[in-house]
């Protein structure tokens, strides 16, 4: 049987182009399964107002889930009397500037039950503004999704 070169490359470009069009369809499939959820922050410590003792400790406790993957959460706390919405009548003229506290995440639910900004062993310190601070909370995914929640405290009152 004799195959002409003619005959034969038809057949290759025919196989080429539906190899090429079964690629396209993964890509599309990659791409309708990429992550776009952002994770869920369930807080259950502090409260909205809840008060924290000056020497005492920072304490959170909360829930953070996700659809595939955590990967962590970071903790920030700004005192509100810098915006003038709150006066202060702290013994020093600065307010309380704890670093930002990360903890790695992992898996799709992960529970923190600790206390937070604890790098003073003696709790929150006694020369710091009282008054109203703001907590911010920001959990990322894998994938580079973020959630924030934000939860104003006192401290000290």
């Amino acid at each position: 049987m004799k195959i002409s070169f003619p005959k034969m490359s038809y057949f290759f470009i025919m196989g080429a182009l539906l190899f090429s069009a079964c690629g396209s369809d993964d890509d599309s499939d990659e791409e309708s399964s990429k992550d776009t959820t952002s994770p869920t922050i369930s807080t259950i410590v502090p409260a909205d107002d809840e008060n924290f003792a000056i020497g005492g400790l920072f304490y959170y406790e909360g829930t953070f889930s996700d659809n595939v993957e955590l990967k962590q959460v970071i903790f920030s706390l700004e005192d509100q009397s810098s915006s003038g919405t709150t006066s202060t009548n702290g013994i020093d003229d600065e307010p309380w500037e704890p670093d930002n506290d990360t903890i790695v995440l992992s898996g799709t639910e992960y529970m923190v039950d600790q206390a937070i900004f604890d790098t003073d062993p003696s709790g929150i310190p006694s020369d710091v503004y009282t008054g109203v601070y703001t907590l911010t909370i920001t959990c990322s995914d894998a994938a580079g999704n973020v959630e924030t929640e934000t939860i104003d405290v006192n401290i000290g009152n």
